[in-house]
């Protein structure tokens, strides 16, 4: 059996496929709420998933990867998320550890195969699969069949829960047929050796091929999976702890004989690897085990004392294997599994599959014949990439693009590569490899797609509720419509912004149109207006949709007024042709122009004019006349008001004579002297008086030091005079005079002892008693002693004084005496 194997891997079949299959496995929706998105890699998380459910599930995309619906085997959900029509009550149930398998009808890419069934629970009590007693015969393996093409394209179920069988074991293995003419759904019959083969092809599903090979089990619970190749099945038992690996015969559907059996603790989870050399097995407990089934080596890759840690296996569209992660929401990732032992590289928690859980089970998909490479951009004009899935143990490489007319650009030899195609069409490309010293072919069919021209923009607008009809017809596509539609025309009742995106494989256009239900402009710029000086009017025409022209060959819809005229406007649209007119014409605020305050040199005798046009007037009296006589001296306001505005002036009004200023005339002083202008007269008071001596100086004042004439001209608003004053200053000699003696007892007589002298420059007194004592001393030469010193009387007798000033020429002076302290 070993060569066998070895021929197979040495001479590997052409597969020619195309990427149509591989994107349908792209949207995985599993355990409590948890979804992966294999659309962009690495693949990222999804949240909105309607499933919750301990164990498996089932979902399907179309040929671009976009959800078309998913299943828990109890219910479908279409790509809204919402429960499909007829969807309810699916003959699947949690209980199963593959309780809902989707199959593409060959005979018609619109239809879809939905294969469920349900594990019987217990009447007493147990765990399902646990003793196998009381079993409940009614629980039926069926299918369904859903039409994608019903319910405005989100489909409905239009076959529901046909029995096929009673009884059997919780997986359900899934194959192509080798022909290609259709796929196998494998089951295997409860309480025995009985494995049932039922063939899906575009005549619908056939009687079941059976085949009593072994595998007796009471068992309900562990997976079936069958090789991408189809030549190997592999069943595993949870509660008998252990995996069977059969030969399958994907041609007839015949389980023919089993190649082994590998103990493992609580089998669960099972899976190939792409090329299936290699079969993984995750006991529902601790082990992830690698099995050789050329060697019939098996190799642990991971061991875990956490209790249901590990749960099913699943090869992803990236060839990569993941494993449930029970209550986690991370799930477990393998990401070389065609690499023998622990260099398959399994990573525990890795994989982020959102805010939900993943439990024990993961989507089931159907597997495809492995090609050790993928590629994308497949759309005319793009660079198309290749790339392997896994380069180890590759020594040499050559690709072979089918693209002839691309001349030297046709071959590489590089492991990532991009090429151009050089037209739209199909290319078979070739992959030479040499592995591990053998060399190995693989084809592949892909298909260069031409850009997709879409335009649904040349919709005329509508005067009506008559519907219009949006069209995005393109051949072989898919659609998606704002509202999630997928027909290639959409019926549009009402105004609104539609679009669509139009997908045919990798290639993708979407267009935008909005449609508006029009109806003659209905409009009017209103009456003749008048508007005051410095306003602005806007008109503005809020018809959707329509043409614009104004009086002046200007097309907006709105327009600014800022000067008298005729506006006119004609509006059109395809429902019709309105248009008017408005005169416009203008009015100035009101204005005062009587001037600032007034000074006058003769009594007021005057008229105020705040004449506007069409205005009311109100003076300070409370006179309405648009004039007003001012006869004397006061304060006059004036308000003005017309349509536009309302305006305010008040004015002061004061009236007076020449100056006339007093100045002191020929004056003889012995010091300085303060000239003072005194100006009189009947000025109200109200005058500016402006000041110039003969000297430079501008106030009313002068001190003067030295002898001289000193002229001072003095002006107001109604004119000016000069005055003349002589000033004579003497060499004055100020006298001292010091008494001798006082009588400080209170009869208010000669009660101070107080030097007497014109003001000095400084001055300084000081009293002393015979001993020396300071008993007095004062600054100020108005200051005399009391006679007490520390506020007590002194005694009679004599007491020495001494005085110290400086008189007004500079000259210091010193007196020094006695002075008689008498009270009696």
């Amino acid at each position: 059996m070993g060569k066998g194997v070895g021929f197979l891997f040495l001479f590997w079949i052409i597969c020619i496929c195309d990427a149509y299959a591989q994107k349908q496995n792209n949207i995985w929706y599993f355990g409590y709420s948890a979804g992966l998105n294999f659309n962009s890699l690495p693949p990222g998380p999804l949240i909105d998933g309607q499933v919750s459910t301990l164990q498996g599930s089932a979902s399907i995309a179309d040929k671009n990867g976009r959800l078309l619906f998913y299943s828990d085997g109890a219910t479908i959900w279409d790509r809204r998320h919402k429960i499909m029509k007829n969807g309810d009550s699916m003959s699947g149930s949690q209980s199963a550890t593959q309780p809902a398998i989707i199959v593409p009808f060959p005979g018609d890419t619109n239809i879809y195969y939905l294969f469920t069934h349900g594990v019987p629970f217990y009447s007493d009590g147990d765990e399902p699969d646990h003793d196998g007693d009381d079993v409940d015969p009614t629980t039926i393996f069926a299918y369904s069949i859903i039409d994608m093409r019903n319910n405005n394209g989100f489909g409905s179920v239009i076959l529901k829960n046909d029995s096929l069988l009673k009884d059997i074991h919780g997986g359900v293995g899934l194959a192509r047929c080798k022909d290609g003419s259709g796929y196998w759904v494998v089951v295997h019959l409860h309480n025995s050796g009985y494995f049932y083969a039922y063939k899906l092809d575009n005549s619908g599903v056939h009687p079941p091929v059976i085949s009593n090979i072994g595998g007796y089990t009471s068992d309900y619970v562990g997976y079936i999976r069958i090789s991408p190749d189809g030549s190997k099945l592999a069943i595993a038992y949870d509660v008998n702890s252990n995996c069977q690996l059969f030969e399958f015969d994907n041609d007839s559907g015949k389980v023919k004989f089993l190649l082994d059996k590998m103990p493992l603790t609580f089998a669960y989870g099972i899976e190939f690897s792409p090329d299936s050399r290699l079969l993984y097995m995750a006991g529902e407990y601790n082990n992830l085990v690698q099995y050789n089934i050329s060697s019939k080596i098996s190799t642990t890759i991971y061991t875990t004392t956490k209790h249901d840690s590990l749960g099913a296996l699943q090869l992803g569209p990236d060839m990569k294997i993941y494993s449930a992660n029970a209550s986690n929401s991370y799930i477990n990732v393998i990401d070389y599994p065609n690499r023998e032992g622990i260099a398959c590289n399994f990573r525990p928690g890795v994989v982020y599959i959102g805010g939900g859980f993943c439990q024990y089970g993961l989507p089931t998909f159907l597997q495809y014949p492995y090609i050790p490479f993928h590629y994308e951009d497949t759309c005319f004009g793009s660079l198309t990439k290749f790339k392997l899935y896994d380069s180890a143990n590759i020594t040499s490489i050559k690709w072979d693009f089918g693209d002839t007319a691309s001349h030297g650009s046709n071959v590489s030899t590089q492991y990532t590569v991009n090429h151009t195609f050089t037209r739209p069409g199909k290319f078979k490309v070739t992959l030479k490899i040499l592995s591990f010293s053998i060399p190995q072919t693989f084809s592949k069919i892909i298909t260069i797609d031409s850009p997709i021209i879409l335009n649904i923009h040349n919709i005329k607008t509508q005067c009506d509720n008559d519907s219009v009809v949006l069209k995005a017809y393109c051949n072989s596509c898919s659609y998606i419509w704002q509202d999630a539609s997928t027909k290639a025309t959409y019926p549009v009742h009402q105004a609104g912004k539609y679009w669509v995106t139009v997908t045919k494989n990798e290639c993708t256009a979407t267009d935008t149109v909005v449609i508006l239900h029009n109806n003659k402009p209905v409009f009017s710029l209103g009456h003749d207006s008048t508007l005051c000086q410095g306003q602005f009017l806007l008109f503005s025409i809020n018809i959707n949709n329509s043409s614009f022209l104004w009086q002046d060959g200007k097309k907006n819809a709105t327009y600014l007024v800022s000067k008298p005229g005729l506006y006119s406007v004609t509006v059109s649209n395809d429902c019709g042709t309105v248009k008017d007119s408005v005169k416009i014409s203008y009015s100035k605020l009101p204005i005062i122009n009587f001037g600032q305050d007034t000074f006058l040199c003769t009594a007021p005798d005057f008229w105020l004019d705040a004449t506007n046009d069409s205005a009311t007037y109100l003076w300070q009296d409370g006179s309405t006349a648009s004039q007003y006589h001012v006869t004397s001296d006061g304060q006059y306001s004036a308000v003005v008001i017309n349509k536009c505005g309302t305006a305010t002036k008040t004015m002061n009004v004061y009236h007076g004579t020449v100056p006339i200023i007093e100045v002191k005339h020929d004056i003889t002083v012995c010091d300085s002297i303060k000239i003072i202008a005194i100006p009189y007269g009947n000025d109200s008071g109200k005058y500016v008086y402006n000041y110039l001596w003969n000297n430079g100086i501008t106030s009313n004042f002068l001190k003067v030091y030295l002898s001289g004439i000193y002229t001072l001209t003095t002006s107001n608003y109604c004119g000016s005079i000069t005055d003349t004053t002589n000033i004579t200053i003497n060499n004055c000699d100020c006298r001292l005079y010091i008494p001798n003696s006082f009588t400080p007892n209170g009869d208010s007589m000669n009660e101070v002892f107080k030097p007497t002298f014109c003001v000095p420059r400084s001055y300084m007194l000081r009293i002393y008693n015979r001993w020396g004592e300071k008993l007095f001393e004062s600054q100020d030469i108005n200051i005399g002693w009391n006679g007490r010193f520390k506020g007590v009387d002194v005694p009679d007798g004599e007491y020495l004084f001494i005085i110290t000033l400086q008189d007004n020429y500079g000259k210091f002076k010193n007196k020094t005496g006695t002075v008689l302290v008498l009270r009696k």
